[in-house]
């Protein structure tokens, strides 16, 4: 992840299901608007472009993590 400042930023989105998960990770207009949605709310242009952004669902996290976002997230 891209560091800012002393800082680092990721975008962690959760949805319900594997098939909404694939349908935001397939359009190409998905991480651009969340780009854009950070530098409307006052985050820097060049920061929030580097910005990384992490699309999971529930379902999979229920499937292959025992439920837990903890282990999904390392």
């Amino acid at each position: 992840m891209p560091q800012v400042g002393n800082s680092w930023l990721g975008v962690w989105l959760q949805t319900t299901g594997d098939e909404e998960r694939d349908r935001l990770l397939s359009n190409p207009r998905t991480v651009p608007w969340i780009r854009e949605l950070l530098v409307a709310s006052g985050y820097p242009v060049v920061e929030a472009s580097m910005t990384a952004v992490t699309i999971q669902s529930q379902e999979t996290v229920d499937r292959s993590y025992d439920g837990s976002w903890f282990y999904a997230m390392r």
